[in-house]
């Protein structure tokens, strides 16, 4: 369609009214014969939808098979993509078109919750991503990503974009990381500081003496979350609410009480590995 000359693709551009306004622009360079303008503009976009063009994006975005609002109460159903490393720029746009159109018609009140799960984040983008995470709860919609390391969300995603998606997720799950900005953002914003004892023995001739101290200390260290083993995850669980214990309240204990006990972890899993097996 973008290979036809400029008056047969204005024209039918110009007929829908919703496109009308963003057409504006490159109609007024046709018609003052501002080619050179023209060709600047358009010829980018003719370039980047060229690497869309292929006989499967064609057979699939063709024909109406099925409803992307996989959270129909009358018709639930599933919705798996995957992504080619060595087409990842062509589909990779591909599926952000259907992950962001999906979003629209699941994040809405009155459907069955539902799950989106993302591999590997930074391989697709989505709009306002932020604003999924903030708002989907509240309408029973869950979403996980993953992803490798901090810089590799940035390059794809910019600092602030980066930011907003750390910030915003309740539940983080982690394993081993090497890189730095990653295991600074683990050790001091995930895990900080927390009140800990230490013991130190001396010994001499006469005696053995043993000094108890307690001082703020990470309570993850950067050299530990880089030294994890397979099957170890660390991160942080989104707090519930918790009623206060009334009989704390004439002497309510900041450090005993429920409801400000840390939902930070350290842990091993303990996975089925022969029923694993069998499935793969």
């Amino acid at each position: 369609f973008l290979g036809r000359p400029y008056d047969q693709v204005f024209n039918i551009l110009m007929q829908d009214d919703k496109i009308a306004s963003l057409m504006a622009p490159f109609k007024s360079a046709y018609e003052n014969k501002a080619n050179d303008q023209l060709e600047g503009m358009v010829g980018t976009l003719r370039v980047n939808a060229a690497r869309l063009v292929s006989p499967e994006a064609y057979w699939v975005f063709t024909g109406d098979d099925f409803d992307l609002k996989i959270s129909d109460r009358e018709h639930p159903s599933y919705l798996v993509i995957a992504n080619d490393p060595e087409k990842e720029q062509v589909i990779g746009s591909l599926n952000a078109l259907v992950l962001n159109r999906l979003i629209t018609r699941v994040n809405s009140k009155g459907n069955i919750p539902v799950s989106i799960i993302v591999d590997e984040l930074p391989t697709l983008y989505f709009h306002k991503i932020d604003r999924l995470i903030g708002t989907a709860r509240s309408n029973k919609v869950a979403v996980t990503l993953g992803f490798q390391e901090l810089p590799q969300l940035e390059a794809d995603y910019g600092k602030v974009g980066m930011q907003k998606i750390i910030t915003t997720c309740g539940n983080i799950f982690m394993g081993a990381a090497r890189n730095k900005e990653t295991l600074e953002w683990a050790q001091n914003d995930v895990f900080g500081k927390a009140k800990q004892t230490s013991r130190s023995i001396s010994i001499n001739d006469q005696k053995v003496s043993t000094t108890i101290s307690e001082k703020m200390d990470y309570l993850v260290p950067a050299a530990k979350i880089a030294d994890m083993a397979t099957g170890w995850l660390a991160g942080q669980a989104a707090r519930d609410f918790t009623a206060t214990d009334e009989s704390m309240l004439e002497k309510f204990d900041i450090e005993q009480s429920e409801e400000f006990k840390t939902t930070k972890y350290f842990c091993k899993t303990h996975f089925d590995m022969k029923k694993i097996k069998d499935e793969e």
